[in-house]
């Protein structure tokens, strides 16, 4: 019997202010201060949000509200005006959040733990809703000009069980394959497992602190695609930036080509992989 069910969760309709203003007429887009600070996949938009995809109109970000509320914030542009709206897509969970990741456009990962302590791992999508407010009437203040529909959540367990007692980072497959999840276990030792996204997935170990030492200070995972080097999957230190772990799959088969990379940035930069024009973080046709 599968596991994947819509979740009866709540949506609220909202005019996006900009980070400090309250009316819709002087909203910019809600993209902006993301692709500004240079570092997009980090930062909030509006205050709210780590940026997951981005069409020409509409934007979409996610994150959490409080330990066990997962929150979806679809932005969409009036053509005919500067304005934009966002409807807010919610859902609480039977877990505690630790880590999000995104796969693509309505598409997340959440990791954290139950209240017996299991790890518990879950594919989330957005799916059109059906029921009373997926036919809700449109007003002159929501036109249907905004291309934001009503939607509701559907889960699927990919795993519940005392894999680990700390969830480093987790990340997302874009062609929604498999989730990779960076744990830490009770004695310490730091693992990368591959689960794929099917209901009680078989965790697959590719490496752990054993084989690859520097996993033990690693402290984010991030995938992306390089004009030459393919699929590339990131994993480094922010506090001290002294190294980063790369994962490549050239033809992005699924499968990664031999050991990781492991190295200081000037020994990427070297080996080509510094140029930033290079490197597409996968977050849609205008990225962020």
């Amino acid at each position: 019997m599968s596991c994947a069910h819509p979740i009866a969760g709540s949506d609220t309709r909202t005019t996006v202010p900009g980070p400090t203003e309250q009316t819709p007429s002087s909203h910019r887009d809600p993209t902006e201060d993301a692709r500004s600070s240079g570092s997009g996949l980090a930062s909030t938009i509006g205050g709210f949000g780590i940026p997951s995809w981005a069409d020409p109109g509409f934007r979409q970000v996610y994150g959490q509200s409080g330990s066990r509320e997962f929150r979806v914030h679809d932005s969409g542009a009036d053509p005919t005006s500067d304005t934009w709206q966002t409807l807010v897509h919610r859902e609480r969970t039977s877990f505690d959040i630790h880590s999000v990741g995104s796969a693509t456009k309505d598409v997340f990962c959440l990791a954290g733990f139950a209240s017996n302590a299991d790890f518990v791992l879950e594919r989330w999508e957005l799916v059109p809703a059906t029921g009373p407010d997926s036919s809700a009437p449109e007003t002159s203040a929501w036109p249907r000009a905004h291309g934001l529909v009503h939607k509701a959540f559907q889960r699927t367990v990919l795993h519940r069980g005392p894999l680990a007692k700390e969830v480093v980072s987790v990340e997302a497959d874009p062609e929604d394959r498999f989730v990779i999840a960076e744990l830490r276990a009770d004695d310490g030792t730091v693992a990368l497992y591959r689960f794929a996204c099917i209901e009680a997935a078989t965790p697959e170990l590719l490496w752990d602190s054993t084989m690859l030492p520097e996993l033990e200070q690693a402290e984010s995972l991030q995938r992306f695609q390089h004009a030459l080097f393919g699929r590339v999957w990131f994993l480094s230190n922010r506090t001290n930036h002294q190294w980063e772990i790369a994962l490549v799959d050239a033809d992005n088969d699924g499968s990664f080509d031999g050991p990781p990379l492991v190295g200081d940035p000037a020994f990427f930069d070297r080996i080509g992989f510094g140029v930033w024009d290079e490197w597409d973080p996968l977050l849609g046709p205008l990225g962020f």
